[in-house]
């Protein structure tokens, strides 16, 4: 589930326009966030999906991904990081 840095914006272009602060996995049976990947300070994301693992066993056995905007440098990139350790490093940039 993506956050985003702060309340939701009140006009509509600022809603059309907004990007995620970082992502959280959420325990549903246990009501609580379990792992936190932030993208950094000057960095957003789009929507994170799901990708399951080709023989996933697991509900979390896959890789969750976004396109990424770091605005110090202009530049986008992909990003994917492995679902079940929530690692903040990456197994993927592009």
């Amino acid at each position: 589930m993506t956050y985003l840095e702060s309340m939701l914006p009140d006009t509509q272009l600022e809603k059309d326009n907004m990007s995620a602060r970082g992502f959280v996995k959420f325990n549903t049976e246990l009501m609580q966030v379990v792992a936190k990947i932030d993208f950094g300070e000057n960095v957003r994301g789009g929507e994170v999906f799901f990708q399951e693992r080709e023989g996933a066993t697991t509900e979390d056995d896959g890789y969750l991904m976004t396109y990424m905007y770091d605005m110090r440098t202009e530049s986008s990139y992909f990003e994917m990081w492995d679902a079940k350790t929530m690692s903040e490093t990456p197994v993927l940039r592009a």
